[in-house]
């Protein structure tokens, strides 16, 4: 029997592309993102100081990125990332502080208005408890009214019905008398 024997497959392993392969560790490691802004990407999320992003984390954030554009690296750099870091920090815990007092005002403000929410529901509540007695009361009143004044009508009724009677047998008596006149 002959029979062809071929080498088993072995996976390619990825080694990246060629340009990836040329470039020194150094040059890799600039296109990650630097320590300080994912520290202030931490903050912001952690505190939501939506006015830092406007007032201070856009202008800081291009300022990072013109730095990490220059070719530059090492000490200047870092330099440059720390002072920025010292002048920021301070402004952003400002910032910080000022958004959670507004945000304990704001609970405030909305602890009171519910209270005051509860109050009045509470008053028209009550208003309408009143005005479903004062209801009741005046149909029963009504009920009762109106009862009497039908059982006067039907008294009324009678005494018509009555007289209508009389009337009736005294026509018929003064009737019978002229004819017999």
């Amino acid at each position: 029997m002959s029979s062809e024997q071929t080498p088993p497959e072995q996976p390619e392993v990825d080694r990246g592309t060629k340009e990836q392969q040329k470039q020194p560790d150094h040059a890799i490691q600039q296109n990650r993102t630097p320590a300080f802004l994912s520290w202030f990407s931490g903050l912001l999320k952690d505190y939501g100081a939506v006015m830092a992003i406007l007032a201070i984390g856009i202008p800081v954030i291009i300022e990072i990125g013109a730095l990490r554009a220059q070719v530059t690296t090492i000490p200047e750099l870092r330099a440059d990332i720390i002072d920025t870091h010292k002048r920021v920090l301070p402004e952003i815990r400002n910032l910080i502080r000022d958004n959670k007092i507004a945000v304990e005002k704001f609970h405030i403000t909305v602890s009171e208005i519910k209270h005051k929410l509860d109050e009045v529901k509470n008053e028209i509540k009550d208003e309408l408890n009143a005005l479903s007695s004062n209801l009741e009361a005046n149909l029963r009143t009504n009920s009762a009214t109106l009862l009497k004044i039908e059982t006067t009508l039907a008294q009324q009724a009678e005494r018509i019905a009555s007289q209508d009677r009389f009337v009736e047998m005294f026509l018929k008596d003064f009737i019978s008398r002229q004819e017999k006149k």
